[in-house]
């Protein structure tokens, strides 16, 4: 482990069901193919837009494009069935 203090990269999620939110505390770039789970929903990074325009339709900075996914379809969810089973709905 480093001595130092690792970066935090400001990071702008937007889902194809319509949620948004910031994470001001990420330590790495996400990545396309990349999974994340919020709540109780699992996307999949579709496409990361490094925004430079500072007036622009999306906030200026990393930008990650989201597509919904069923976590029992994944490895995540087909790991620890039982917890996972109940965000089915």
């Amino acid at each position: 482990m480093s001595d130092y203090a690792a970066p935090k990269i400001f990071v702008r999620y937007i889902g194809d069901d319509g949620e948004e939110w910031d994470n001001e505390y990420t330590e790495t770039t996400p990545a396309a193919g990349q999974f994340v789970f919020r709540g109780a929903q699992a996307y999949r990074v579709a496409e990361v837009w490094d925004i430079q325009e500072k007036h622009g339709g999306v906030e200026y900075g990393l930008t990650a494009f989201l597509d919904s996914v069923d976590v029992m379809e994944h490895r995540l969810g087909k790991h620890v069935p039982v917890y996972y089973d109940v965000f089915k709905g």
